[in-house]
């Protein structure tokens, strides 16, 4: 009677995604005796038609018209110190700024603000889950945004775990950890050509301005046409370059591999990008900002010519791969572009 019920009703069918119980997964038969149901561990739970029937099913992403979508909760706490609107707004652009597979944009990932806790704050990021065997592995991948995210804007991820080092308080000591510090931001600026024509003092000072920025795989580092008065110096990983023509596809162009540098249109003169960079791995970069560079600039605005050219020679090189111009077309392309980027740099930074 059980089975004839539910041919007849039609309600729960093969293909749909169900919770019966604490058994969640697709229904894959249902006959007239039992129904079965292959779970996201490939187990196939066969339930006899007459249990079936006696006790609630949740036929799940039914609702609305909304088709076989499941909505997925990734709970995070954060130091209570951190403003809610800061975390999320975020998290927000992390999980927004570009698509990650099998989570719907329509409605977009959102984070939400759910509670307080003892010395933090708990958040969750909800989110539309297309491919209802991927659950795991997509909730995996927005944890790593998260994280990557909130390292990036210096907001700690609060966990119940307490360590306690001991470390010497002295002078001496906290002399080293400054100059370890140091010495890594020397050495991302040491990597940057366009730097080369800065002196010892003006490279150090530089050094104490820029933030260590790490981005997960997976990730868009910068996005085209978006504004962005800051240049990334890549000291581990690889990304890759991607250009979108009239709206088409976004295409590869070519692949970066640390130690390298990009965005420096955006640091110099304030252009839109001009192309997506994606990281392929795990990436750490160091950003440097105008405000800092501005610096410099009006204490020697001389050393602006010599980056312009530095700057035109790369940007050159960058069009001879990607338009395969000759010798002769890169020479003059070369004539033409470094006054005209020698006036945009005056121009963005306001000096003479």
């Amino acid at each position: 009677m059980g089975g004839l019920a539910l041919q007849l009703d039609g309600t729960v069918k093969a293909g749909d995604w169900v919770t019966y119980g604490e058994t969640t997964g697709i229904v894959r038969e249902v006959g007239w005796r039992q129904t079965s149901i292959e779970t996201r561990n490939r187990d196939l739970a066969v339930v006899p038609n007459s249990l079936f029937m006696k006790n609630a099913v949740l036929l799940r992403g039914r609702g609305a018209g909304l088709g076989e979508r499941e909505r997925r909760w990734v709970w995070f706490n954060v130091d209570s110190s951190a403003a809610p609107t800061e975390v999320i707004a975020r998290v927000e652009e992390a999980l927004r700024r570009d698509a990650i597979p099998n989570i719907d944009r329509d409605p977009l990932p959102e984070c939400v603000f759910v509670d307080f806790a003892e010395s933090s704050s708990r958040f969750a990021v909800r989110y539309w889950l297309t491919d209802m065997f991927r659950a795991d592995a997509t909730d995996s991948v927005v944890r790593g945004r998260v994280w990557f995210a909130l390292r990036r804007a210096g907001i700690a991820l609060s966990v119940p775990v307490r360590h306690v080092v001991l470390t010497p308080d002295d002078t001496e000591s906290r002399t080293r950890a400054l100059e370890g510090e140091r010495s890594g931001r020397r050495a991302a600026l040491a990597r940057v050509s366009i730097f080369s024509p800065l002196t010892p003092e003006e490279r150090d000072s530089l050094a104490d301005t820029i933030a260590f920025t790490p981005f997960a795989a997976g990730e868009a580092l910068v996005l085209q046409g978006a504004e962005g008065h800051h240049l990334y110096v890549l000291t581990k990983g690889r990304v890759e370059v991607r250009v979108s023509v009239h709206d088409s596809v976004p295409r590869g162009v070519a692949t970066l591999t640390a130690p390298d540098f990009f965005g420096e249109m955006g640091l110099l003169t304030g252009e839109p990008r001009k192309a997506t960079v994606v990281a392929l791995t795990d990436a750490e970069t160091w950003r440097v900002e105008k405000s800092h560079f501005k610096e410099i600039l009006e204490r020697r605005p001389a050393v602006a010519e010599a980056i312009s050219k530095l700057v035109a020679q790369r940007d050159v090189a960058l069009a001879a791969v990607r338009e395969g111009l000759s010798e002769e077309a890169q020479r003059q392309r070369l004539e033409r572009s470094q006054p005209i980027t020698l006036a945009a740099i005056r121009s963005f930074f306001g000096i003479e």
